[in-house]
């Protein structure tokens, strides 16, 4: 098992104490100094994309909301180069790279920041947050199911206080998240926005082009998606005893499904090495990555059944309200490094697989009757959802114009 780095050794001591004591602080001098001397932009709003390199989810679909709506100064601030020059061609006006100095006086000259990503202050680097100064509005990646900030296992080993980025505001689905996140980033509840995420709008829309594209997503389609695994442990897909691909690519073919499997993309590579399956030799077991599907909120609303672990994608798909899967196979190692907020069993809505067997069975419950836990899925969806509406992002606009007009 990977363990957390040793902090009583001598280098872990002296990166931490640079770190923490000269940088972060560094930073804050400076920024402090900066920021007095420039006049805000009470009706400008930086959209700040640092280490991402796509242009997408929340941040994405807000800015675009927003932007239709041209009610505001909008700027996208932009740390990839590739990604600047591709959204420069979008929208010329709205565009800034963050490395260079006409970039550095947007930042001084603006006070709302609306991110998705980054949760430590030197994330940010080389720019900071000084919350006397600007309003740093947290929208998040994925819904709160598995553990965060001060509530991850073992946090306090490798994280300190003073490394965690403060936000102003935070973004969330439903009232009990509204608590989990005060939890996690010990934040006021007061602060924390139900508003469901921007991304979640677009299920309530249908995008007929990518049927075009993708005729295979007129049938039923289902999806494997499983979490992201820290610690330099390894998605293990289909891990079953009786895991045989060609007994599943048989089932696709008789019921005329398709499975799509979604994750990065060395862990693609890995599942081809251990399955000696090529993507190109079956037309049922499909590869959909982010380089296939960039935005997940466009492909949701085509899947018929979602198959998981511990990932937020659960949160997001129970607003359609259609059968989920469960495959928890490594619960108990994963909660020594991360963990989940809640009891697993009684939070998720289907059934737990631990056999091929059991779960092609459970697709065909299904198939046979698609209300099959509907009712338990309505149950956790007023739990995990307190607006079912598609509308988040006038919700998230509202909150941000009375924050401008205040």
């Amino acid at each position: 098992m990977v363990r957390f780095k040793n902090k009583n050794s001598i280098s872990w001591k002296i990166k931490k104490f640079i770190k923490n004591w000269f940088l972060i602080d560094l930073l804050a001098l400076i920024y402090f100094i900066l920021e007095f001397f420039y006049r805000k932009n009470p009706n400008r709003i930086l959209f700040f994309f640092g280490k991402e390199e796509a242009f997408a989810d929340n941040s994405r679909v807000l800015f675009e909301y927003m932007h239709h709506k041209a009610d505001n100064e909008l700027v996208l601030f932009i740390y990839k180069k590739e990604l600047y020059l591709q959204l420069k061609e979008l929208y010329p006006e709205n565009t800034h790279y963050a490395y260079s100095l006409k970039g550095l006086f947007c930042f001084l000259k603006s006070r709302i920041i609306i991110l998705s990503y980054g949760t430590d202050k030197l994330y940010f680097f080389p720019y900071y947050f000084n919350l006397r100064y600007k309003t740093v509005i947290q929208l998040w990646h994925g819904s709160l199911f598995k553990r965060l900030g001060f509530q991850v296992t073992g946090w306090n080993k490798i994280k300190g206080e003073k490394e965690l980025q403060k936000f102003s505001k935070f973004i969330a689905c439903s009232s009990l998240e509204r608590f989990m996140i005060s939890s996690c980033f010990n934040m006021h509840i007061d602060d924390i926005w139900i508003t469901d995420y921007p991304r979640n709008d677009k299920l309530f829309q249908t995008n007929k082009q990518i049927i075009n594209e993708f005729p295979y997503l007129d049938k039923k389609v289902i999806l494997y998606a499983p979490t992201w695994r820290e610690e330099g442990r390894k998605t293990v897909f289909f891990p079953f005893e009786d895991v045989n691909l060609k007994i599943i690519q048989s089932f696709l073919e008789e019921t005329d499904s398709y499975l799509l499997i979604r994750t990065h993309r060395e862990e693609m590579d890995n599942f081809r090495k251990i399955h000696e399956i090529s993507f190109q030799e079956s037309n049922r077991i499909i590869g959909a990555g982010r380089e296939i599907f960039p935005h997940t909120e466009d492909l949701l609303p085509y899947v018929d059944i979602l198959i998981t672990d511990y990932s937020g994608i659960y949160n997001d798909f129970l607003l359609l309200n259609r059968p989920i899967i469960f495959i928890p196979y490594d619960i108990d190692d994963y909660s020594t490094y991360r963990g989940v907020l809640f009891d697993y069993n009684k939070f998720t809505a289907g059934p737990k697989i631990t056999s091929q067997k059991h779960f092609l069975t459970e697709i065909q419950s299904y198939y046979d009757n698609w209300d099959k836990d509907k009712e338990l899925r309505v149950e956790m969806q007023k739990i995990f959802h307190d607006n079912i509406d598609g509308n988040a992002c006038e919700r998230i606009k509202s909150n941000i114009d009375k924050l401008i007009n205040s």
